[in-house]
């Protein structure tokens, strides 16, 4: 916080005004790399897709794609690889070839038995607060871009209205929220540092080559009949506390607090 200072004088008489002006971060909790909030869960991943609550750095590059971006051990307390505020149903928790849930001890949450620090409603409510103060606003459909979402120096919050498919080299960091589905495809590229968050019954589906990153945390939270994740390749979904910070400063805003005058 700053306390900023100002004295003015008319005819012979000072008035000094004092006020205080402060950071302000809406609160959230990461529960995983992954947490899935609401009815039907569920998780399919093949080829050596990976998703990982172990606490990692960014990057060394930004501007990294797939197994290029290399990341250490923080060495600070992992997360759950894979929360869930449901348990999975019968079949949807299938995780096959080389592909991994890793993290925390054990590395999959089940929230209906260890609640998490957050619910659905934390964060469709952090959504609808963000969502009219964002940097960016897309309609959804196909993105061909190339687009950059947000830099570690200046990270933004980036809003999607609906289902979407990226077809191009997506980069960012900060804040994305997606009112609908996610859908990478073999042409498409994308790496985000920072907080995703998928509403609006909206799934994830990366069907392809393994261009595909997510530095963070990811959130479903449509709150539909279903919420389901496709990892095919070499897609990862890392937590990182690094990244998370990103969110934190792309969400925060610069407040009054208390005034006086003497």
């Amino acid at each position: 916080k700053v306390i900023v200072t100002s004295t003015s004088t008319i005819s012979g008489s000072s008035k000094t005004i004092e006020t205080e002006i402060y950071k302000y971060t809406p609160p959230f909790e990461i529960d995983g790399a992954l947490s899935i909030y609401g009815d039907g869960p569920c998780i399919k991943m093949m080829g050596s897709a990976l998703i990982d609550g172990t606490d990692v750095t960014v990057p060394t590059d930004f501007d990294c794609v797939g197994a290029s971006c290399v990341v250490t051990d923080t060495g600070s307390d992992p997360e759950a690889g894979l929360y869930t505020d449901l348990t999975p149903g019968a079949g949807c928790l299938n995780v096959t070839g080389a592909s991994d849930i890793d993290g925390a001890d054990p590395p999959i949450t089940d929230g209906s038995t260890d609640p998490g620090d957050s619910t659905l409603q934390d964060w469709q409510d952090l959504a609808a607060l963000l969502t009219p103060e964002a940097d960016n606003v897309l309609a959804g459909g196909v993105i061909s871009g190339p687009y950059t979402w947000g830099t570690r120096e200046d990270p933004e919050v980036t809003v999607i209205t609906g289902d979407t498919s990226v077809q191009s080299t997506i980069t960012g960091a900060g804040v994305l929220i997606i009112n609908g589905g996610l859908d990478i495809t073999g042409a498409g590229s994308f790496k985000f540092e920072g907080v995703v968050i998928i509403t609006s019954g909206g799934d994830l589906e990366v069907d392809s080559l393994g261009n595909f990153s997510i530095f963070g945390a990811t959130i479903l939270a449509g709150g539909g009949t279903s919420s389901s994740i496709d990892l095919l390749g070499d897609s990862s979904i890392h937590y990182s506390s690094e990244a998370v910070s990103y969110a934190g400063d792309a969400m925060s805003s610069t407040r009054l607090g208390w005034w006086r005058t003497r």
